[in-house]
């Protein structure tokens, strides 16, 4: 409760508190959150990916599919000292989600969707799976299933006001990936009343938390003037903040620009 806010004012440390307690008295599933405050480095931790998968592989070794599923994760991933293995992480986010576990079946979706791990290529079956995560309080699984809408994939009827409301609950529960795309639309106007300055405001929030994309959006708007006075220095400084995050595009955009302000 106190990790998410559910009910309760969010306590990112009072969670933490309470998964080391019970961790400590080997329940494995407060393990497994344990990891993940590790993994996003919450709760006063300081982020270790380490650390984080120790817990997780302890936990699903102790049959706990939460931690199957933050495990499989990793090894997407090839974080934590693991080397990547996508048919491991599929193996894991197929078994997770047979016992209903939200973040399981999500991204067992993005595996379906793209035909990642072995996992047979299939649209209609991701969407299947981003809606059953979704419904089971994994907002990644509400992002995919917002952009699905926003695009009309897999034989969706385009809707942009129930995307718009899975971004907004995907937002609101802190991913920030949700909050960017709820940007996009305040800025467009699409599936909402169009309202720049609450777009900017998602993407400052979303950029100042790490997602590079936001940073991008933002660097577009200062660099073109849409809405905004131009200026091309701020532009250039959000452009950096997502080539530090390592995103391509926006390290890519930071030269061109550079090239043109000499």
């Amino acid at each position: 409760m106190y990790e998410m806010g559910r009910g309760v004012a969010k306590d990112p440390q009072r969670a933490v508190a309470i998964f080391q307690r019970w961790c400590s008295a080997n329940n494995q599933y407060a393990c497994a959150h344990l990891g993940r405050a590790y993994y996003f480095g919450s709760g006063g931790l300081q982020k270790s990916d380490a650390r984080a998968q120790q817990l997780f592989n302890a936990a699903c070794a102790a049959n706990d599919l939460f931690g199957c599923a933050e495990l499989g994760v990793m090894y997407a991933s090839g974080e934590g000292g693991l080397a990547r293995d996508d048919v491991r992480a599929a193996s894991l986010f197929q078994r997770s989600c047979e016992a209903d576990v939200a973040v399981g079946c999500s991204n067992l979706g993005v595996f379906t969707k793209a035909g990642r791990g072995g996992v047979a290529r299939d649209e209609a079956r991701a969407i299947a799976l981003f809606q059953r995560g979704c419904d089971g309080g994994a907002v990644a699984g509400c992002v995919e299933l917002g952009l699905a809408y926003h695009t009309g994939q897999a034989g969706l009827v385009k809707d942009e006001t129930r995307a718009a409301a899975l971004f907004q609950r995907a937002c609101s529960q802190g991913n920030l990936l949700g909050c960017t795309d709820l940007g996009v639309l305040y800025a467009n106007g699409q599936g909402v009343p169009m309202d720049v300055p609450r777009g900017m405001t998602l993407y400052e929030r979303s950029c100042d938390g790490g997602e590079p994309q936001a940073c991008v959006n933002l660097a577009r708007l200062y660099e073109r003037g849409f809405f905004v006075n131009k200026d091309p220095a701020r532009a250039a400084s959000f452009y950096q903040r997502a080539c530090n995050l390592g995103d391509k595009q926006g390290c890519e955009a930071l030269l061109v620009l550079s090239k043109k302000r000499r």
